[in-house]
């Protein structure tokens, strides 16, 4: 079986992943050693696709490969609106695809999923200390990025949300706000990546939406650089008593695999990947809320 990874950042794991599968590996990369670096000179048909790139090319370099892959993963936030990803699923419909949401696929779901069905509110964080990624490059751009943490975190967040709300898309928006607290000059250090000063910097690096329906509030918070330290947890509430706090550290390798795993077994359900494009569709329509 064959595999094609465009982007080697998080690429890189998608890389071993497969290798240990003794899958064929295609990468291509302009920024790092790689088969090829221009996506057009990459000849043959894939089972699978992993676009990890900067998220203004997302979906160019989709509608390149679709027609010669059977299952393309794309890197969150996904594309710009549910409109494109919309009209993306839809122009090609012998391709299957997927937003990644590795997170749903952690072993500790099933535990989890029991805690919030014991609880009214849940609160889902993910703080970090000092992880603006990359100041000044298009991280940082709204005109490539499309936003800054709120499409940066508040996909993973948002897909936990999926998890625990079987009924996500009852959910209506109780209210949303973001806000850039940093600019280039006031950014400082960062431990993920290195400050261009002569780049740009005019995203949010602080979010938070809340969600409800007639049962349940899911609180979801957002920051690059939290002054207080990294917090990444999910919080579970009863009658506004904490319950559980779950700690959630970076995501672990076997649940990238699961995902792949269980997308591939799924190739031919139908139901499946009509489940992941709802699934997507909603994710895109919270994101175009900042």
């Amino acid at each position: 079986m064959r595999a094609l990874i465009v982007g080697m950042g998080i690429g890189e794991l998608y890389k071993s992943i497969y290798e240990n599968k003794l899958w064929d590996v295609t990468t291509v990369d302009q920024n790092k050693p790689a088969d090829y670096w221009d996506i057009e000179e990459v000849p043959g048909e894939f089972d699978v696709a992993h676009i990890c790139t900067p998220n203004f090319t997302h979906g160019s370099i989709a509608r390149t490969i679709a027609s010669r892959c059977k299952i393309v993963f794309v890197e969150k936030p996904g594309l710009r609106t549910a409109e494109h990803w919309e009209s993306l699923v839809h122009t090609f419909p012998n391709t299957r695809f997927a937003m990644v949401k590795n997170n749903q696929f952690r072993h500790n779901v099933a535990e989890l999923y029991i805690t919030a069905r014991k609880s009214d509110e849940i609160v889902l964080n993910w703080h970090n200390y000092n992880r603006v990624p990359n100041p000044g490059s298009w991280f940082t751009d709204k005109s490539r990025a499309w936003g800054g943490v709120s499409r940066d975190l508040l996909p993973h967040l948002l897909s936990w949300v999926q998890v625990f709300e079987p009924e996500y898309d009852s959910l209506g928006l109780y209210s949303a706000g973001s806000h850039q607290h940093y600019t280039l000059d006031t950014v400082g250090s960062t431990d993920y990546g290195v400050v261009d000063p002569s780049g740009v910097y005019d995203v949010d690096d602080t979010a938070e939406l809340l969600l409800n329906n007639n049962w349940f509030m899911y609180t979801c918070t957002a920051s690059w650089k939290n002054p207080v330290g990294d917090k990444i947890n999910i919080e579970f509430y009863k009658q506004g008593n904490l319950i559980h706090t779950e700690p959630l550290g970076l995501c672990p390798e076997d649940a990238y695999e699961k995902m792949v795993d269980t997308a591939v077994d799924n190739l031919y359900t139908d139901r499946y990947w009509s489940e992941q494009f709802a699934r997507d569709t909603w994710i895109h329509k919270q994101l175009e809320l900042f």
